[in-house]
């Protein structure tokens, strides 16, 4: 029999979201490599940025920065788009004068152009809110509009409920590969950072045809993301004593697994080479792991919460797992491929 893998979850996921400039600076002026000065190498989007603003679509200020954290306002949102698509954009509604975005105003063009492609509404006292942040969610709408953007696949994510108004947009987003989420969570209430909003756009300008989404990841794990000393023990936990008796145990197990099933070969450690985050190559090779014992994710799911809670070796007959709570991870071990053995 193999060794037995040791698997640590740790959920590595950042939303790849995108931001917009301000307003000043001829982006034209600038090289095509050139960097703002407060967008190092060292910033993860650093080349989207740079390839945004050398074609025109994102301006700086007029110091040289880019401001790359600062919530991006919903003025700022609706010049970037009319920019880009202005003239491309559906004329769906009649023309609705906000209260607070008078003709004098820079941004007028840009919000009318958004407003009657309903990508904007007054609120209750009629006024557009030019210097509000915008929302992740409303990213969502503007960029599924500008983009022509279909829902290709309807996955939601789960602080997304059907009665959300941009439900579909943020389906469509998310089914293009425009967003990944965080630990299947979209934020939709959430404000956007301009160079957040930068990214979103460069993905929607740039999509890829042959993407295929999968279902949305949900970690599988309650206590995924916080040290091993900081989970719960259960009732009766000893350290050291605890993960040397379930060792002995899960050895036990699988050499009566091999003798009666004659298994041979077929055992093997099914553990999660290295860190489990919630990339697509990850929620690929969870939901492999899921396939090969012979169970739906959601019911992996739900055995890996189960041994953390408990603290005992689940016994699927021809798997067994159990949680290490010194070293935060898994330990499981069983036939290779359930299916492959038992013809089920």
């Amino acid at each position: 029999m193999r060794k037995i893998l040791l698997l640590l979850y740790s959920a590595v996921i950042t939303i790849a979201l995108v931001v917009t400039s301000s307003i000043p600076v001829s982006a034209v002026e600038r090289s095509q490599d050139n960097v703002f000065s407060d967008v190092t190498e060292y910033n993860f989007y650093y080349d989207i940025i740079n390839n945004m603003a050398s074609k025109g679509i994102i301006n700086g200020y007029q110091d040289g920065t880019f401001k790359p954290h600062v919530k991006i306002t919903r003025k700022h949102a609706a010049a970037l788009i009319s920019r880009l698509q202005g003239d491309s954009l559906p004329t769906t509604y009649e023309f609705y004068e906000f209260k607070d975005m008078p003709k004098s105003n820079p941004s007028f063009d840009d919000v009318k152009k958004l407003q009657q492609a309903g990508l904007f509404m007054p609120d209750s006292r009629g006024n557009f809110n030019p210097n509000k942040a915008l929302t992740r969610a409303e990213m969502a709408r503007i960029l599924v509009v500008a983009f022509d953007l279909k829902v290709k696949a309807k996955y939601d994510f789960k602080d997304v409920p059907p009665s959300h108004p941009y439900k579909d947009d943020i389906r469509a987003l998310y089914s293009n590969g425009v967003t990944t989420g965080d630990k299947g969570n979209f934020k939709p209430e959430e404000d956007l950072s301009r160079e957040h909003y930068a990214v979103f756009m460069h993905r929607a300008m740039n999509l890829d045809i042959n993407h295929i989404a999968r279902p949305i990841w949900i970690n599988p794990v309650s206590y995924h993301d916080i040290p091993a000393e900081d989970v719960p023990r259960p009732p009766g936990y000893v350290a050291k004593v605890h993960e040397k008796n379930n060792k002995e145990q899960l050895y036990k197990l699988v050499n009566a697994m091999l003798k009666e099933k004659k298994l041979g070969g077929y055992v093997t450690g099914m553990g999660l080479r290295g860190t489990m985050g919630v990339d697509d190559d990850n929620q690929q090779f969870f939901e492999n792991r899921a396939k090969m014992i012979n169970v739906t994710s959601e019911e992996f799911v739900k055995i890996l919460d189960w041994t953390i809670k408990t603290g005992e070796i689940y016994d699927g007959t021809l798997f067994f797992i159990y949680y290490d709570y010194i070293s935060g991870g898994f330990k499981m071990a069983g036939a290779n491929n359930i299916k492959e053995v038992t013809g089920k």
